[in-house]
């Protein structure tokens, strides 16, 4: 149950993200700056981004049910993005930032050439507009459950019937309308810099509430006056041991099924998150090849405890509460298990803390928005404006030209929140849905392939892409559930089981094709024109030559390392003071104690920032200084 300071410290943060558009504005001058942060971003802040983008409300609802009803077997996932994210650590995310591009599909213009740029630019529109719009469907649907009560004066009136004739409440459509003026303002104002800066300040959020929730959960003696307690870690473990669903795989597939899904699973997020046109976009922020590396390599680590510190509540609440206490509990759900982190969550917070643990789940799914939103109005502007409208527009006409985009981005975001409810039922649906899926592998293939292989002709991306499509397209149809029943028959299989077995042998199948078809193509006799020579030796040359950061990386004033230590200090000095002005509330004192340990944090590291910061620009007048004699003088003067 939500209290005055929940509320509170949701309109807060609501506020306090609508002003990271005006407050990173003027760290924007060009397109450069606006779609990748000027390429001269810190590396700890983009890795905060990095490790954000892991992150969303599904994971504190969807991941949530399946925690509490798989335990253990949920780890698949994460182990197979840790396997994805050391190849990438140690082959590919160097030379993602020496492709020295601003977007992904211009790296696969420079590898692949114009034809296959624009297929990679139109192709993932649509599903870009859907998910987008599903991701604000989905948070306005969490906020709406959220204030049940207080949007009650919304589902009456004219509102509520024009809300009514689109298919939903009041209440939604006015979340909807807000959410999106916020995710709109704040991403047009500040471009990538809003976008990737301020999910430094999020993961803040998230990780210390996060964090306080686990602490309560497990150490307190009366769970929400409900009687409950864990006992500590160890009666965590001992209760969890003590339930074999919740870490037997095997009750979940056999071992002949689990090794392939679990190969092919590795397999499928190593090619999805290593392709050029996702791999170039995640590492154009920062300064060098080494901080790409280190970005990615400091974000997985950092995702793999605090991967466990989500699964211990709804694993607490699998042992706390059977399914039909949370159904009596959540009866409008129809997946009640969905409800285990919040529900388990609520009753350990205290006032105020409540309210920040909803504001973290509204800023992992926020963050993916903003970055979704931004990424997509660049490759609008960089690659179809520039190229098929106006080659020559300028600096300040690609800026303005972005920000209206990502404000016409954002309404249609809206719309399909809108009308999704709709949409969901209609066979378009499910067909953009297949499509998006049997688009992904055929299309990542090539383009990871093609960073290791000179030889590869143009023409084997786009035409990978086709073949790999129609063998998916295949295979949806001829693996279907009731095909794998009568060909496993013998086995009796589990739903589960037949989900695993469907998603290893397309995975596997479709893979080996694509694999196949692009070497194939290079064993075609071919003959690249002076100037495809010249364009493929010249991205190669780029991707293995490290960047100077003293010539390519030379940092205005306006977006300095200073600069972007002061500006993310003060903000997390501005948020720490305003999570221990909770500590005016009335709470038990371990509720104010898990305050003051959120609170101090957020201003210690504020604090250490804002120091730093100052280190970093007295170092800088004094470099200048040096250079200057006349600067220097001034400065002993004053």
């Amino acid at each position: 149950m939500l209290h005055l300071s929940d509320y509170l410290v949701i309109v807060f943060y609501l506020l306090f993200m609508l002003a990271l558009g005006p407050v990173f504005k003027s760290f924007s001058r060009n397109a450069s700056d606006y779609f990748r942060g000027g390429g001269n971003m810190a590396w700890w802040i983009a890795a905060a981004s990095m490790f954000m983008t892991g992150f969303s409300a599904w994971t504190y609802t969807g991941a949530a049910g399946k925690i509490y009803h798989a335990g253990l077997f949920f780890l698949t996932l994460p182990i197979a993005n840790f396997f994805g994210a050391v190849f990438t650590v140690f082959f590919t995310a160097h030379k993602f930032r020496q492709m020295r591009v601003i977007t992904g599909a211009e790296a696969v213009r420079n590898r692949f050439g114009r034809i296959n740029e624009q297929v990679i630019t139109w192709l993932p529109l649509p599903f870009n507009l859907l998910f987008g719009g599903i991701s604000l469907y989905t948070i306005a649907l969490f906020m709406s459950c959220v204030f049940p009560n207080e949007l009650q004066w919304l589902n009456q009136g004219t509102f509520n019937d024009f809300a009514t004739a689109l298919g939903l409440d009041g209440g939604m459509l006015f979340l909807i309308v807000v959410l999106t003026a916020i995710i709109v303002v704040m991403t047009m104002l500040g471009g990538s810099w809003a976008a990737t800066a301020g999910d430094f300040i999020q993961m803040l959020i998230l990780v210390v509430v996060s964090l306080a929730v686990v602490l309560l959960i497990l150490y307190s003696d009366d769970l929400g006056g409900t009687g409950k307690s864990i006992g500590g870690f160890m009666g965590l473990v001992e209760a969890v041991s003590a339930k074999p669903k919740l870490v037997d795989w095997n009750e979940f597939s056999r071992w002949w099924i689990l090794i392939p899904y679990l190969i092919t699973l590795i397999l499928n997020q190593t090619i999805l998150g290593n392709s050029l046109a996702s791999g170039a976009a995640r590492f154009v922020f920062v300064k060098t090849g080494r901080d790409a590396r280190k970005i990615c390599a400091i974000s997985w680590l950092a995702a793999l405890p605090h991967t466990f510190i989500v699964m211990i509540p709804p694993l607490a609440c699998a042992v706390l509460f059977s399914l039909p206490e949370l159904q009596s509990l959540y009866p409008k759900m129809m997946n009640p298990q969905e409800a285990s982190f919040i529900h388990v969550a609520s009753l350990a917070l205290p006032q105020g803390l409540l309210g920040l643990l909803v504001c973290g789940i509204f800023a992992a799914t926020l963050t993916s928005m903003n970055s979704g939103l931004n990424a997509t109005a660049g490759s609008i502007i960089r690659n179809i404006y520039l190229p098929l409208v106006n080659p020559y527009a300028s600096e300040g006409k690609q800026l303005h030209l972005g920000r209206v985009f990502t404000a016409v981005l954002g309404i249609l975001y809206a719309l399909v929140a809108v009308f999704f409810a709709t949409l969901k039922d209609l066979p378009l649906y499910e067909l953009v849905l297949i499509t998006a899926t049997c688009t992904g592998i055929p299309q990542a293939v090539p383009l990871v392939l093609g960073m290791f292989h000179k030889k590869a002709p143009d023409w084997a991306a786009w035409s990978t892409l086709a073949v790999g499509f129609t063998a998916s397209l295949l295979l949806v149809f001829l693996l279907s559930k009731e095909n794998l029943m009568v060909w496993f028959a013998a086995y009796n299989l589990s739903a589960n089981e037949l989900n695993d077995l469907k998603l290893a042998i397309t995975t596997g199948i479709l893979i080996t094709v694509c694999v196949a078809w692009f070497y194939g193509t290079m064993l075609v006799p071919q003959k690249r024109t002076e100037e495809e020579e010249e364009r493929v030796a010249k991205f190669f040359d780029d991707m293995n030559r490290p960047i100077d950061p003293e010539t390519e990386c030379a940092g205005a004033e306006y977006n300095s390392d200073a600069r972007q230590f002061f500006t993310i200090g003060m903000l997390a000095l501005v948020y720490g003071i305003s999570i221990l002005a909770l500590l005016v509330f009335d709470n038990a004192p371990a509720g104010k104690l898990a305050i003051l340990g959120c609170g101090g944090f957020v201003v210690g590291l504020g604090g250490w920032l804002l120091f730093y910061g100052k280190y970093k620009l007295k170092r800088q007048l004094e470099a200048k200084a040096q250079d200057n004699p006349v600067l220097e003088l001034k400065q002993e003067e004053a």
